[in-house]
């Protein structure tokens, strides 16, 4: 796929959705879209989060905004990331996620105050509890979807494998900082949201990483 919207460096082959608050082709302040920078489709920003551009070209959630996307996260393989700045880890924070009421698939951050991951079946989640998130601090996200894996990277590097692959389907499209617009909302800064229709391998999901990590003082 021709992509030339995005920043310099990034893996292009398969990406099918990117959110970008520091891109005007994305977003402006005070606008209540923020439009796919790979195709016309668009998410809906809700909440007043339209006024709130933050530090590095950022959205700032502050516990009650979200951001709809066309994007479907069932449809395996895929790749999720995302650049984010927590402000809170007390509870459950969804940095992308979607959900039917059983099934969920997506990342966030885990009561007690660990990355998270969500696969599936019934709600099926791990606490990633070897590595804990701090405040008022950039990290890149991403969780690897494939048949036979799950996979999460922090800042490149690839911290959890699952072994095995999703269990369900949730159904719905993705939301951006919130399980589906009504509970564990975000508090803290996204930005830089990339999601491809294949899984990404390490060597692409550090490229992406570093291509980017300047941005963010990394």
């Amino acid at each position: 796929m021709s992509f030339s919207n995005g920043p310099k460096g990034i893996v292009t082959d398969g990406i099918v959705f990117f959110a970008d608050a520091g891109n005007s082709q994305c977003w402006t302040a005070g606008s209540d879209k923020a439009y796919n920078l790979v195709s016309p489709s668009t998410g809906s920003v809700v909440n007043d989060i339209s006024g709130s551009l933050g530090s590095n070209g950022s959205w700032i959630f502050d516990g009650s905004d979200y951001i709809t996307t066309p994007f479907d996260p069932d449809i395996v393989p895929n790749t999720l990331s995302a650049w984010v700045y927590p402000t809170a880890i007390d509870s459950y924070r969804c940095i992308i996620n979607n959900d039917n009421g059983g099934y969920d698939m997506g990342m966030g951050i885990w009561p007690g105050e660990y990355w998270e991951v969500r696969f599936g079946n019934n709600g099926s989640k791990t606490a990633i509890t070897s590595y804990r998130p701090s405040v008022d601090t950039w990290y890149h996200t991403c969780v690897v979807y494939s048949a036979s894996d799950i996979e999460f990277y922090l800042n490149g590097e690839r911290i959890y494998n699952r072994g095995s692959g999703p269990s369900g389907q949730s159904g719905p499209n993705a939301t951006i900082g919130s399980k589906l617009g009504t509970s564990q909302f975000w508090e803290g800064n996204i930005t830089g949201v990339i999601t491809y229709d294949r899984a990404l391998t390490t060597a692409e999901v550090l490229q992406n990483y570093n291509s980017q990590k300047a941005r963010f003082g990394l």
